[in-house]
């Protein structure tokens, strides 16, 4: 590679990591840089970190700086790197070593350097495996945080009674829509139905789907304090699931405002109140009460240490994780390919991203595609 770049060689990296925003170390110049750069990573232990340190990698990218300052200056990725990750679970404190894949030219594929770097815990990976333990038991029984610290100070057992009022998870799933029809039949085209809630103190719009059947299969679940608050709110407030058609265009709106509005599931939350589950078909009813439709939904009001709970808590948290990091991954190759293209040709960038062969049978950019 000597050969092939210039004399004052000057260079940066960047590094990926986890669901953590892009880090990048100083400018250095020279063949052999010294980079001296320590990051910082403060994470919760928990099943879905200790396998993403198991299996995945720090994602490393080699720049190199062109250009003598000012507009004309500018940086060109000329090698990467994975650096496996697994060292910290075998609290491997020694310098690593990893070669760069140049991607550059005639180059591309051969080796573009080394960089050395180590890995090493702020705190022992068992103290911190010992504590999230204690947490998710803490979690689990509904301590409070006075009790939270005492049992991190040994000052009481976890199998202690808890302090403070139970909690509650309500979960609301929308699996599909089925018949759905506009108020105005003279609009045409494919329906793309979403729909949006408010229950308690949260909200929820779900993702835009296609046609008069859409399966949504969206499952939310909440976690809230069973307070007398809570329970006047179960007694005397509905669900309210309203649907929308995002299909329809501007000029409906010159005619009714409400050209977009399908219509809405009201169930009564007080029906929650006796019973731990429901599943069924609820009619979706506008403003002329006529039946533009049904949905298929299920509501469940569980213990929030039943074990049923503790699984949806763990999997919505993993959930959370794998959309960060992939929201992040995506938010780096638009930036990416959008550097590679004149603004005029962003039409030109989307088809490259999202051609036609890679969507599925709806239409829709797949799961595997978007990541």
């Amino acid at each position: 590679m000597k050969d092939a770049l210039p004399g004052a060689v000057q260079t940066f990296i960047t590094l990926d990591f986890f669901n953590h925003d892009t880090k990048h170390t100083d400018m250095t110049t020279g063949y052999e840089p010294e980079v001296n750069t320590i990051f910082s990573f403060k994470n919760n232990i928990d099943n879905f970190y200790l396998k993403f340190l198991d299996q995945e990698y720090i994602e490393a990218e080699l720049f190199l700086v062109r250009g003598m300052g000012g507009a004309g200056k500018h940086s060109v990725k000329i090698g990467d790197a994975k650096l496996p990750l697994n060292p910290v679970l075998k609290h491997d404190v020694n310098l690593q070593v990893m070669s760069f894949t140049c991607c550059f030219g005639e180059w591309a594929g051969r080796a573009a350097g080394k960089v050395y770097y180590k890995y090493r815990m702020r705190k022992k990976l068992e103290e911190a495996i010992k504590w999230q333990n204690i947490r998710a038991d803490v979690q689990n029984k509904q301590y409070d945080e006075q009790d939270l610290r005492e049992l991190r100070h040994g000052l009481k057992s976890a199998s202690t009674k808890p302090s403070v009022v139970s909690k509650k998870i309500f979960e609301i799933t929308v699996k599909a829509c089925h018949k759905l029809q506009r108020s105005d039949p003279n609009l045409r085209g494919t329906m793309r139905p979403f729909f949006s809630y408010d229950f308690y103190k949260f909200e929820f719009r779900s993702a835009t789907a296609s046609g008069a059947d859409p399966p949504f299969h969206a499952t939310k679940h909440y976690q809230v304090e069973s307070t007398k608050e809570l329970h006047d709110y179960m007694e005397k407030q509905f669900l309210k699931i309203d649907f929308i058609d995002e299909a329809v265009d501007m000029d409906a709106f010159k005619q009714n405002e409400m050209a977009d509005y399908i219509g809405s599931v009201r169930f009564p939350l007080k029906t929650m109140l006796q019973q731990t589950q429901y599943e069924g078909l609820c009619p979706i009813i506008n403003m002329e009460n006529q039946k533009m439709g049904t949905a298929e939904i299920i509501l469940k009001y569980v213990d929030a240490d039943s074990p049923e709970a503790v699984v949806h808590i763990r999997d919505d948290r993993e959930d959370a994780f794998k959309s960060q990091i992939i929201q992040k991954n995506v938010r780096m190759l638009i930036v990416r390919t959008l550097a590679e293209f004149d603004f005029e040709h962003v039409d030109t960038m989307l088809d490259t991203l999202f051609v036609e062969d890679k969507m599925d049978r709806e239409g829709q950019v797949s799961i595997d595609t978007f990541k």
